[in-house]
């Protein structure tokens, strides 16, 4: 969100170049001017993740920038503020923003505003800025509207409400997972459970880790393959009508319903649980997840303070069983209810409903997950790497090229019981 790649150009055009008047002939190309230089630098800097040299080259430029300031300039400028933790800076630059109305980039404006008083503890103002439908574009090219973000306000009671279709859950089978141990919990639909669920299955099989597996509306044609599972994990599945949802809506449920089944996990387990998505595959024990004694740890990467649908990531989430956590699940579950039972979802509706709960529930411990642990880059994880999780995110097109890497192969010929070890050949990224 707020992608700042077209900011140099939008400055230029602001407040550089003069065009051509016909008959006259084309002026002598100009040696680029400071502010131009200094802008495209900072841009520069900030993409490539050298957040204090981008913000030095921003203070030199924003004396040069004439009146009034263009809009990507006072983007930029709350963008950076808050990967400086100048949040009160970054407020001053967004609300200059949202003076400027021109078109789609006003509603961004105010959504990336939205955003900031949400995380900074002022939940009324950001759910009326929420409530003026805007439409985001997010990183796998679609498109979410602000007015279905719901946040937890003080002195309200969390909501809950009745789920708007008919939802049935099977009778469980499978290995149950051992209480005392660490588990993996992860949900789809049965072309994700087809795509990913035996390599899921054989990578936590390799590091000793249980596995429950949530199957949203399998099909019969599924069923070779879940008996296959059910050999190996603990299966369960729903049976929910969905009537009159689109596809696109289907999609994000499938990855919503794993926050309705979570506090019965949390109920059964006494070890630590990991709920991920599931295309994220373990690559080591991941006892580094389990060092922080918070009741909930979530995925937070830097600067997302402007998109809060991506404040938190719904690719990992740690839990430490018990009454925080608990208490934590019961809240993001009732709040998911509520939100479906106003409207369809939509993509991304967990990670709202995880952030919202996060910032406004109460009675539990939390904290963050090392980003260092999952393995997100285009690139196969090394065989030394930090990481525990290898992310193949494969609701982005580009990341589809995983699942012919080595590592994926591999950990298919495991869940087909052909087990070998991994081996550094294996992962040259």
């Amino acid at each position: 969100m707020l992608n700042l790649k077209s900011v140099v150009g939008r400055l230029r055009k602001a407040f550089s170049l003069s065009p051509t008047v016909p008959g006259e002939p084309t002026p002598e190309p100009k040696e680029e001017p400071e502010v131009d230089r200094l802008m495209a630098r900072a841009v520069a800097l900030k993409q490539q993740g050298d957040v204090a040299a981008a913000w030095s080259c921003l203070l030199r430029a924003l004396p040069l920038v004439p009146e009034p300031r263009p809009l990507g300039v006072h983007l930029l400028h709350a963008g950076l503020a808050v990967r400086m933790g100048l949040m009160g800076e970054a407020e001053s630059a967004a609300r200059l923003a949202m003076q400027i109305t021109e078109g789609r980039d006003h509603t961004m404006a105010r959504y990336a505003l939205a955003s900031l008083l949400a995380v900074t503890g002022r939940p009324e103002e950001a759910q009326r800025l929420f409530a003026e439908p805007a439409e985001v574009m997010l990183g796998h090219g679609g498109i979410a509207c602000t007015s279905a973000i719901r946040l937890l306000l003080p002195d309200t009671p969390p909501p809950d409400a009745a789920l708007p279709f008919s939802r049935v859950m099977d009778a469980p089978r499978g290995v149950p997972p051992d209480p005392s141990r660490p588990l993996l919990f992860a949900a789809g639909d049965g072309a994700y459970i087809s795509r990913f669920g035996p390599a899921y299955a054989a990578a936590a099989a390799r590091q000793g880790v249980g596995v429950q597996l949530h199957v949203v509306n399998p099909e019969p044609g599924l069923e070779p393959l879940l008996e296959t599972l059910a050999g190996r994990v603990f299966l369960t599945s729903e049976r929910s009508t969905l009537d009159g949802w689109d596809d696109g809506a289907r999609r994000a449920y499938y990855s919503c319903a794993r926050l309705l089944v979570l506090p019965e996990v949390l109920k059964r387990q006494a070890g630590p649980v990991t709920m991920t998505d599931l295309d994220q595959l373990l690559l080591r024990s991941p006892a580094a997840l389990f060092r922080a004694e918070d009741d909930v740890s979530l995925l937070r990467l830097p600067g997302n303070e402007f998109n809060f649908l991506s404040y938190v990531s719904a690719t990992l989430a740690v839990f430490r069983p018990g009454p925080g956590s608990g208490r934590f699940a019961a809240t993001a579950a009732g709040l998911l209810r509520a939100c479906l039972a106003e409207r369809a979802p939509q993509w991304h509706t967990d990670q709202a409903v995880l952030a919202a709960t996060l910032l406004g529930g109460q009675g539990f411990t939390s904290g963050a997950v090392d980003p260092a642990l999952v393995h997100l880059a285009e690139t196969e994880p090394t065989l030394h790497g930090p990481a525990c999780f290898w992310s193949i995110t494969a609701s982005l097109a580009a990341n589809a090229q995983k699942e012919q890497a080595a590592t994926f192969r591999a950990f298919l010929e495991g869940s087909s019981g052909r087990h070998r070890e991994l081996t550094s050949s294996d992962r040259q990224g």
